[in-house]
């Protein structure tokens, strides 16, 4: 087992000059104000929520790193849920086809609020979200063999000990014919995961893993070999947004840690 390791460094940014620089009041306070700055120059730009249509209110929520993570107010989106809804609509025929059979682990509200609206046969399942339709773990999915059309897993599969089996579980539940879209964060400077189920401690977690939930750092490379393991075939971001595409539906700010894994039963 390798030694422990923190969060990748991003280099000495104009965050960190100026951390280093201004006393800590000072620092939040010039902080705060660049972040409001971005997002007074967000709500003049020409964007738009491919979730909820919302055109004029975002705001910057993330800085860290590097990154700049813009909320949609109105619905909640973040960068990796509006990549999925543009996904979706270009790339499936999901929200257009009735009585698919759709499985959601861990729903977010945006989506979730998408797919109720729609003529879908659909069940959102969680281990500890209230107002699920079933209480779910992703190893041990309560449904018999093939169930489901497609299946939506975003932002799970790092809080689980044993993905491969999740992955397993999931592949068991989906039709033949189906697909399953898993979006997971993963490092894009590392060739390989680094995880160590030793590290239990909600602080460690934190300090290693970036949230203290967390029990692994992907990276991309793991992710696909992972779902290939577990009788997947996989696609990496199918769809290539161009340059507008990213800026007017704001999906650039996670500075390419969040890529969107479309897998079909191999």
């Amino acid at each position: 087992m390798s030694a422990r390791i923190q969060l990748p460094c991003y280099g000495m940014d104009a965050k960190g000059l100026a951390r280093r620089a201004l006393p800590s009041r000072a620092y939040n306070l010039a902080w705060r104000v660049r972040r409001e700055l971005w997002s007074l120059a967000l709500y003049r730009g020409r964007h738009e929520c491919p979730v909820c249509g919302n055109r004029r209110r975002f705001v910057v929520i993330n800085t860290e790193g590097g990154r700049h993570e813009t909320l949609c107010v109105p619905c909640g989106s973040l960068e990796r849920h509006r990549r999925t809804i543009l996904l979706l609509s270009r790339y499936t025929d999901l929200l257009s086809t009735q009585r698919r059979r759709l499985l959601h682990v861990a729903p977010e509200r945006c989506l979730r609020h998408v797919f109720e609206g729609l003529s879908l046969d659909y069940v959102t399942g969680d281990l500890e979200m209230p107002e699920v339709h079933v209480k779910l773990d992703v190893t041990a999915i309560p449904f018999p063999d093939r169930s489901f059309d497609a299946i939506l897993c975003s932002h799970v599969l790092e809080h689980v000990l044993d993905d491969v089996q999740a992955m397993r579980e999931m592949r068991r539940v989906l039709k033949d014919d189906g697909w399953v879209l898993v979006n997971v964060p993963a490092d894009p400077k590392r060739a390989e995961a680094y995880e160590d189920p030793s590290v239990t401690d909600p602080a460690d977690r934190m300090q290693i893993f970036g949230q203290h939930d967390h029990v692994r750092i992907y990276a991309v490379a793991t992710v696909v070999g992972r779902l290939r393991e577990s009788g997947f075939s996989v696609t990496v971001d199918p769809i290539n947004f161009s340059e507008e595409e990213r800026r007017h539906y704001l999906l650039s700010g996670d500075i390419g840690w969040d890529h969107s894994y479309f897998c079909r039963p191999a």
